[in-house]
């Protein structure tokens, strides 16, 4: 007699979901590494002459690292701006 496998077969219990710490630190690692790749085009574009900040006349010099936090910084505050709007949109009605 074959058996079935049926009875061997034990459920994958489901993910718990993240804590909203560890959520928060997530999304921050992501904004961080956003901010970066910004900044790494950011060297790119002024290495092929796309554009030059003053310092880059003479030759070409990385962009600084200090524009990178800048970057991330333009990254959280642009979604915590749009997630704001969206709240805001959702309670105002506007006759079509």
């Amino acid at each position: 007699m074959l058996r079935t496998l049926d009875a061997h077969v034990t459920e994958i219990p489901e993910r718990p979901e993240l804590s909203g710490v560890r959520r928060a630190l997530v999304e921050l690692a992501y904004f961080v590494l956003i901010g970066f790749f910004i900044w790494l085009a950011e060297n790119v574009s002024t290495f092929f002459s796309i554009w030059r900040y003053p310092d880059q006349l003479g030759a070409w010099t990385m962009v600084h690292w200090s524009k990178w936090s800048s970057w991330s910084l333009l990254v959280v505050m642009t979604f915590t701006i749009v997630a704001n709007l969206k709240h805001i949109k959702e309670r105002v009605h506007i006759p079509a």
